[in-house]
């Protein structure tokens, strides 16, 4: 295990004109999958996102390496406006998936940087097709999420307050709460993605939930995060420390809930701790990065330092 620091911020690169493009692609059982693609040349780099989100949740990231890589995001099955389907679903479907999009595009090697439970696809894509990896960046999200110790969703009675409709009068009233639920600022295009908006960018309803459930969680294959400890791995762990980092919405609830969630919020955070060393005895080569006051986004939060991880982690390998 490797501790790293960062000593200074990243400007942001501008994405190549003509650029993002996306495509649906229908995978072997003609559910679709969507593909943007940020930048068209270079080592590619292909970012999976977390549970209930798109890989627009990504964007301003994936724009820190568009000068140099070749860089993608796959939004899974059940998310945003590639879905949702029927069908079920396995962390095994999922990772084949990923595997159908890098024979479509002609990738046989990238370094896959996943958020949440997308840490846990390229887990599975580990084992599946292990020559696929070159690196693994793994940013918050090597927990079980078939308990709530690694969900960044909560239960009742804490979990976060869905928009009013004034709210979703406007794409910035829209996006500034979610900032202030959320006490980040998600990416424009991934909130156009979640929810409908139309062209004079007013919102027309609620959010497009992804439909992976809890059973559906329940009923995955563990991930074998083992299958990595041969790969150039990056791990990043959020460090709230306070239960104001990890659920700002929190703070406009009385003080008998925000006493309760104190209690939850100490309980998952020492589940979350064993869970990390429980990683780290599976894969002892992984650089780590665990930024303080960091929330479940911390892409988003500690964007410049997330960015120089990865940086380090490429030009290290």
């Amino acid at each position: 295990m490797t501790l790293i620091w960062a000593p200074s911020p990243w400007a942001i690169t501008d994405m190549p004109a003509s650029f993002p493009t996306r495509r649906v692609m229908k995978m072997d059982d003609s559910v679709p999958v969507t593909i943007v693609e940020w930048s068209p040349a270079g080592e590619p780099l292909i970012f999976v996102p977390g549970l209930g989100s798109t890989a627009s949740s990504l964007s301003l990231l994936a724009s820190q390496f568009t000068d140099r890589y070749r860089c993608l995001g796959i939004t899974r099955r059940r998310a945003g406006q590639a879905g949702p389907d029927r069908t079920n679903v396995s962390i095994e479907r999922l990772a084949g998936d990923i595997e159908a999009v890098c024979s479509e595009l002609g990738i046989p090697q990238a370094t896959f940087i996943g958020h949440g439970f997308g840490c846990q696809e390229i887990a599975r894509l580990a084992t599946q097709a292990p020559a696929l990896i070159r690196r693994a960046v793994l940013i918050d999200g090597t927990f079980d999420r078939s308990e709530d110790g690694g969900s960044p969703q909560l239960p009742p009675p804490f979990e976060p307050p869905a928009p009013t409709l004034q709210d979703m009068a406007s794409l910035d009233r829209l996006v500034a709460f979610l900032s202030r639920v959320s006490g980040v600022r998600y990416p424009e295009a991934e909130v156009r993605e979640l929810y409908p908006i139309d062209p004079a960018d007013q919102s027309k309803g609620h959010r497009q939930d992804q439909a992976i459930t809890i059973n559906d969680l329940q009923a995955m294959t563990p991930p074998a995060w083992s299958a990595l400890s041969k790969k150039p791995t990056l791990a990043i762990f959020a460090a709230p420390h306070e239960w104001q980092v990890w659920a700002p919405y929190m703070l406009a609830a009385d003080r008998e809930k925000q006493q309760r969630f104190d209690h939850y919020f100490r309980m998952l955070q020492e589940r979350r701790q064993a869970q990390m060393f429980a990683f780290l005895e599976q894969v002892p080569q992984a650089m780590v990065g665990q930024p303080e006051y960091s929330p479940h986004d911390v892409h988003l939060s500690h964007e410049w330092l997330v960015t120089h991880w990865i940086k380090a982690l490429i030009a290290g390998d």
